[in-house]
């Protein structure tokens, strides 16, 4: 009994502090043109709307720096440079890291979701079917990262 009611304090004080501030409608907007800058890759992360595990937020880093919290029904765009870099999101009980290689003047794109059987557990996984990465960016709104 008291091992389960540490792991409910401690699962309402993770999900209490990572609320996502949503970026404004332009910035939503100029990230739903697909666009990549020059020499760039956009990197797409996002977390669809779903019921199982949607209470908990999971931290979002991106090659080492952490860009916030990622909710259900946010996505995060890092426009990088071509080559190398990792996507790791960090929940209550589990973490996932991906490697990843990009190119210049492409999307890509990751889900972000809850394993099955467990709202502290998170897999990423990267959306192959570009229209199916578009549109669940689509579904979702933009989020400000916390790092520069």
């Amino acid at each position: 009994m008291k091992g389960n009611l540490l792991f409910l304090v401690a699962f309402i004080a993770f999900a209490a502090c990572a609320s996502a501030q949503v970026a404004p409608p332009e910035a939503d907007a100029a990230a739903k043109l697909f666009k990549p800058l020059d020499g760039k890759a956009n990197l797409y992360i996002a977390r669809k709307s779903e019921t199982f595990g949607s209470a908990v937020a999971f931290k979002l880093i991106v090659d080492g720096n952490e860009l916030g919290p990622i909710s259900t029904g946010t996505f995060y765009l890092v426009a990088v440079e071509p080559g190398k870099h990792s996507i790791e999101v960090r929940a209550l009980i589990s973490t996932a890291k991906l490697g990843v290689d990009l190119e210049a003047g492409k999307n890509y794109f990751y889900d972000v979701a809850a394993t099955t059987g467990s709202a502290g557990k998170v897999s990423v996984t990267r959306v192959l079917i570009e229209a199916m990465g578009k549109l669940m960016v689509n579904q979702s709104k933009l989020v400000r990262a916390i790092v520069p």
